[in-house]
């Protein structure tokens, strides 16, 4: 089988177990470099699409706005939350068990 030289280099030989730091490092190097540059890419076709004025997601159909049911349940379950908030300021009483009790 044909290599050419440089990945014969980047390759180890077989039955052997040879430590080239260098090549590790380039190899991880390369890595991160070329995850980097991808991410940058990515991120830039993002950023002129939305500057174009475009969506992100490919659903461009319409939605039904919701009814007022599910902000009416919103609103009682925050309503819910601030009576409990105000039982745990005056009602509840906690025991802390790092003080002595006298």
């Amino acid at each position: 089988m044909y290599l050419p030289s440089f990945l014969r280099k980047l390759a180890p030989d077989r039955g052997t177990v040879e430590a080239r730091p260098a090549r590790d490092w380039f190899l991880i190097v390369a890595g991160a470099a070329l995850l980097l540059v991808l991410s940058i890419a990515w991120n830039a076709f993002l950023f002129i699409r939305l500057t174009h004025g475009e969506a992100l997601d490919a659903d461009t159909t319409a939605t039904e706005p919701d009814s007022g049911a599910s902000v009416n349940e919103i609103r009682n379950v925050f309503e819910h939350r601030g009576t409990e908030e105000t039982r745990y300021r005056s009602q509840y009483q906690f025991v802390d068990p790092s003080r002595s009790g006298g």
